[in-house]
C-alpha cells in the first residue's frame, strides 16, 4: 500500500473518531492503536467502508467486558480490549486489539445491511455448514462415525494444545464452539460462556442462530491480522470462513 494512501486513510479515520467522544472516554493513545491496526491490517475498501460508521459511535470506557449495543451504536472498550494479557495459560491469553477488532466487525456487519452469512435466506444453511464444519475437523480424532462427549474432549485438548504450541489463542475458536452447543457443558470456557447462545424460550437446547452468526462473522473480522488464530481458525472452519472471505470480497465491490 503506498505510504500517500495510507496517511489519508489515517487521516480519514482520526477525523471521523475526533467527531466523537473517543478521546476524552477512550483516550489519545488507543485511538492511535485502532487507525494503526486498520491502516496496516485491512483492505483499503473496508477501511473506507467503516470510517464513515465510526464517526456515528458514541464510546464509553467500562473496568470489565467489551461490547456494541444492540439498539443504541454503543461501544464498549476496557483496557485489555487494547493491550491484551501476556500470560503463560493459554485459557487466559488475549491478543492485543483482538476485542476491538471483533467489535470493528460488528459494527460492519451490522451497518452494511443484509448479507450473505447472517439473512434469513441463509441463515440455516451457514448455521449447517459451521456444524458441518466441526464435525469434518473432528472426524479425525476418532474411529467411530459417530461423535461422542469423550471424542470431543479429545479434540478441545488437541486444539489447545496445538494453539499453545503456535503461541496463538483460544478465546475465538472456544467460543464459536460454544455458540454452535454441540459438546454440551464441555468446552474450553472462554467467550461468552453464559448462556448467549441458548435461546430458553425456544426450548432445552435451541441456539439463537443470529447470534451465532452475527459473532462468527466479528470473530472472522477479529483474527485477520493474527495469522497463527486465523490459521487454526480457518483449519477447523474452512467452508465458514470462506464463506466470509467472499461476504468481504462482496462488500469491497460494493455489492453489501
Amino acid at each position: 500500500m503506498g505510504s500517500e494512501l495510507m496517511s489519508a486513510e489515517r487521516n480519514a479515520l482520526n477525523n471521523a473518531l475526533n467527531q466523537t467522544n473517543f478521546n476524552k472516554e477512550i483516550r489519545l493513545r488507543n485511538k492511535r492503536k485502532v487507525v494503526k491496526g486498520l491502516v496496516e491490517n485491512y483492505p483499503s475498501e473496508i477501511i473506507e467502508r467503516l470510517t464513515p460508521m465510526l464517526s456515528k459511535i458514541e464510546y464509553k470506557h467500562v473496568s470489565k467486558g467489551s461490547g456494541l449495543a444492540r439498539q443504541k451504536p454503543i461501544m464498549k472498550f476496557d483496557n485489555q480490549s487494547f493491550n491484551g494479557i501476556e500470560l503463560e495459560d493459554i485459557s487466559l491469553r488475549q491478543q492485543p486489539m483482538m476485542t476491538v477488532y471483533h467489535e470493528l466487525g460488528h459494527v460492519l456487519d451490522k451497518f452494511s445491511g443484509e448479507s450473505a452469512p447472517y439473512s434469513n435466506k441463509y441463515k440455516e444453511e451457514f448455521y449447517n455448514t459451521l456444524i458441518d464444519d466441526f464435525e469434518t475437523y473432528s472426524l479425525r480424532f476418532k474411529d467411530e462415525s459417530t461423535l461422542k462427549n469423550t471424542n470431543y474432549k479429545k479434540v478441545l485438548e488437541n486444539i489447545k494444545e496445538t494453539m499453545d504450541e503456535k503461541g496463538g489463542t483460544i478465546r475465538v475458536i472456544s467460543d464459536i464452539i460454544e455458540s454452535i452447543g454441540m459438546v454440551g457443558f464441555y468446552h474450553m470456557n472462554i467467550g461468552h460462556v453464559d448462556g448467549y447462545f441458548k435461546d430458553t424460550n425456544a426450548g432445552k437446547g435451541s441456539i439463537y442462530k443470529d447470534r451465532v452468526i452475527d459473532e462468527f462473522f466479528a470473530h472472522y473480522f477479529s483474527v485477520i491480522p493474527f495469522e497463527k488464530d486465523r490459521e487454526m481458525t480457518k483449519r477447523i472452519f474452512k467452508n465458514c470462513m470462506e464463506i466470509c472471505d467472499n461476504t468481504i470480497k462482496e462488500i469491497i465491490r460494493g455489492g453489501l
